[in-house]
C-alpha cells in the first residue's frame, strides 16, 4: 500500500512504492554499517601499521611517510570521491576506496605522535638488545602505547564515515538501486518530504542514533585514556 501509515504490520509505514520502510531501514543498516566498518577497519590497520613503521625506523622513512600524509591532507575528500566516481562510475566500492585513501593518515599521525619520543626509542633499543624480532617489538612494545588512542579514533572515524557515506549515497554517488542504504532512503524520500516527512525522519534518526552512540563510546575511551585508566 502506497504511503500506508505506521501500523503493527508496517511499524514505520510504507513508501511511495508500497515498500515497508522498517524492512528497508533494517536492510539499509547492513549496507550502511557494513561499509562504514570496512572503511575504518582497513584505514585503521593500514594507517596504524605505517605509524608504527614511521616511529620504529625514524629518519628518512619517517619523513617520507609524513610527506605522504601531508600530500593526502592537501586534497578535500569530496574531490577524491568525485574523481573516482568519474573514472569508475557510481559505485559504492569507489566511494569506500576514496574514503580509505583519505582516512588512513589520521591513524598514522596519532601513532607517530604517541610513540616517536626518546623514551620509546630507548625501549625499542632495549628490546632489540634483548633479542626481540622486529614484528614482536611492533606488537608488544609500540602498539600497546597507541592502542587506546587508536580505539578512540576508530569509534569517532566510524561515526564520521557513516555520515559521509550516507551523504554520498544521498547525492547518488554511493549505493545504487535496487540496493539501498540509509542515505539512499533519504534521497528517495526528498520528493515527498512535505507530505510524508516520516519517510526521511526514520532513516535520519537511525543515522543520528548510531553516530551519537559510537561517538559516546569513543569519548568514553578517550576520557579513560586521558585519566590514565587505560
Amino acid at each position: 500500500m502506497k504511503f500506508a501509515q505506521p501500523s503493527i504490520q508496517y511499524p514505520f509505514g510504507c513508501d511511495q512504492l508500497g515498500r515497508c520502510v522498517y524492512s528497508r531501514i533494517i536492510q539499509g543498516a547492513r549496507i550502511s554499517i557494513g561499509y562504514a566498518v570496512l572503511v575504518v577497519f582497513i584505514s585503521c590497520i593500514w594507517g596504524t601499521s605505517l605509524g608504527i613503521i614511521s616511529s620504529y625506523y625514524g629518519g628518512k622513512v619517517d619523513r617520507l611517510i609524513d610527506h605522504v600524509c601531508n600530500l593526502f591532507r592537501a586534497f578535500p575528500e569530496i574531490i577524491v570521491i568525485l574523481i573516482l566516481a568519474g573514472l569508475g562510475g557510481k559505485n559504492i566500492f569507489f566511494i569506500c576506496a576514496g574514503m580509505m585513501i583519505m582516512h588512513w593518515g589520521i591513524y598514522t599521525r596519532v601513532v607517530r605522535e604517541l610513540t616517536a619520543d626518546g623514551k620509546m626509542k630507548n625501549m625499542v633499543y632495549a628490546a632489540r638488545m634483548a633479542g626481540n624480532k622486529t614484528p614482536r617489538i611492533w606488537i608488544k612494545y609500540i602498539f600497546p602505547i597507541a592502542a587506546p588512542a587508536v580505539l578512540s579514533m576508530l569509534a569517532l572515524d566510524f561515526a564520521g564515515s557513516l555520515l559521509a557515506m550516507s551523504g554520498y549515497s544521498f547525492l547518488g554517488l554511493g549505493v545504487q538501486p535496487p540496493q539501498a542504504d540509509w542515505g539512499t532512503l533519504i534521497g528517495e524520500a526528498q520528493a515527498v518530504f512535505i507530505s510524508y516527512p516520516r519517510l526521511i525522519f526514520f532513516p535520519s534518526i537511525s543515522i543520528l542514533g548510531i553516530s551519537l552512540s559510537v561517538n559516546m563510546i569513543g569519548d568514553w575511551i578517550q576520557q579513560r585514556y586521558q585519566a590514565g585508566e587505560m
